[in-house]
């Protein structure tokens, strides 16, 4: 019993490779940029980036608003009918929810939702308010489906260029231990927590450019056709060639990260 059976098998932001710290979370059914509530329900965390002055926010979607109730002060979900909280997992708060559960967070330590009494009433409402101050780091996933459904995301870059992405879902990589202590991609503190966040973001370099060179028919690529390439698995042009700087340098190709880089053809290719 718990959370994870909430989440009934079956979207983007701006978070990635951030460390956070959360610091509460409401669900309204006021979409983002809009002054008034509207027939969808959102989650909305409120997060503190890693060296940020601010708090950021973001809306998360779970589903129809009539579907659910919601407490006066907004940070208690409840089913309309009384029955124990479901939601998607393939929505973006299903897939925020179940990524900090698989990487780090205890079940114990949210609400169990799936509680009924008696007459199959649920006991419990669902809400974050335990979790506050608890540190983790997002980053982007690619949503497949989304894009597919509802076509590439579109912008307008620095340059004026419109540019199309893939959707992403903003997920959670990690949840770091409630009692500050380090474990690998923590950012607090110095010394082997530090390095160890050092380690984490080469993995992430890694699986990043492992897709890449997984969408190449020849499973290699030209270092020059990376950035290209990363688009399918990032967005935006500085996280990807941010991505891409970080991949060739020469720290990355002294241990197994997954492909081969040969300098002198400037290649980079797929290990079997």
């Amino acid at each position: 019993m718990g959370v994870r059976g909430a989440i009934k098998a079956g979207g983007g932001g701006f978070l990635n490779n951030q460390d956070v710290e959360w610091k509460g979370g409401e669900f309204s059914a006021v979409a983002p940029k809009a002054k008034k509530a509207g027939q969808w329900l959102y989650f909305v965390p409120t997060l503190q980036q890693d060296g940020a002055d601010k708090e950021v926010t973001q809306h998360f979607f779970v589903g129809d608003k009539d579907e659910y109730e919601v407490s006066k002060d907004g940070t208690e979900l409840s089913m309309a009918d009384g029955t124990p909280v479901t939601f998607g997992g393939k929505t973006p708060f299903g897939r925020l929810v179940t990524t900090m559960l698989d990487n780090g967070l205890d079940e114990s330590e949210l609400p169990d939702i799936e509680a009924v009494d008696k007459k199959g009433q649920a006991e419990n409402a669902l809400h974050f308010n335990d979790i506050i101050g608890r540190r983790m780091r997002m980053v982007q996933e690619v949503d497949v489906e989304g894009t597919k459904k509802r076509g590439p995301r579109v912008y307008e870059n620095a340059q004026g260029k419109q540019v199309e992405t893939p959707r992403t879902n903003t997920v959670v990589s990690v949840v770091y231990p409630a009692d500050g202590g380090s474990t690998k991609g923590s950012t607090k503190g110095k010394g082997k927590a530090a390095e160890a966040d050092d380690d984490d973001i080469d993995e992430t370099v890694a699986d990043y450019i492992v897709e890449a060179l997984k969408s190449s028919k020849s499973k290699s690529l030209k270092a020059d056709d990376l950035s290209m390439a990363l688009t399918k698995v990032l967005i935006g042009k500085k996280n990807r060639d941010a991505i891409k700087d970080r991949g060739l340098e020469e720290s990355m190709h002294e241990t197994e990260k997954g492909w081969t880089y040969n300098a002198k053809k400037e290649t980079l290719t797929l290990d079997e």
